[in-house]
């Protein structure tokens, strides 16, 4: 932006020093777009991947990996994770299965937690990514632990056309009940 104001020629002794710093906050002021010292720009949204617990129903469990704020410019094409689960939380996985199309859908137990690929040629839009079902173990007393506390770190991920987007998505890391 820029600012031109006439002030008035006075000579040079007989200006002080207040009134030359009185002009110039008089001229700053007029230049100064106004909220630009009281408002906060506001961090542009971005894409989110998270888990999601589904209610605990007898002895079966599932948690959802969900996609929220996607790019329909830039739908996700393939996902690398891991899903790190407590360690005597007394449940195993039973499967996983993907959404959204026909994706192919990978999972491994690794003990405490689980390994997840997954790919989607036709990419992904906001909602369920891949569902990760558990059971509790054999032996586990029906009064044990929930599923416990589960942490996704998220290893890759990249478009449709390949391109790597893994630094544009949030990634929040503990389940949401």
């Amino acid at each position: 932006m820029t600012c031109s104001m006439r002030l008035p020629r006075v000579p040079w002794p007989a200006v002080g020093l207040s009134a030359i710093g009185l002009s110039a906050l008089v001229i700053l002021g007029a230049c100064r777009q106004p909220g630009d010292l009281t408002e906060t720009p506001r961090p542009a949204s971005r894409p989110s991947l998270q888990l999601q617990l589904r209610p605990v129903t007898a002895d079966s469990a599932a948690l959802v990996l969900t996609l929220e704020g996607a790019d329909p410019a830039a739908p996700i094409g393939s996902l690398t994770a891991e899903v790190a689960l407590s360690p005597d939380a007394g449940w195993r996985l039973t499967g996983c299965d993907g959404a959204q199309g026909v994706p192919l859908v990978a999972c491994h137990a690794a003990a405490p937690g689980v390994r997840l690929a997954a790919a989607w040629t036709a990419g992904t839009h906001d909602g369920e990514l891949v569902t990760l079902a558990f059971t509790r173990s054999a032996g586990a007393s029906v009064t044990a632990a929930p599923l416990g506390e589960a942490q996704l770190r998220v290893t890759q991920v990249h478009t449709v056309s390949g391109r790597p987007v893994g630094e544009s998505l949030d990634v929040r890391e503990g389940v949401r009940r």
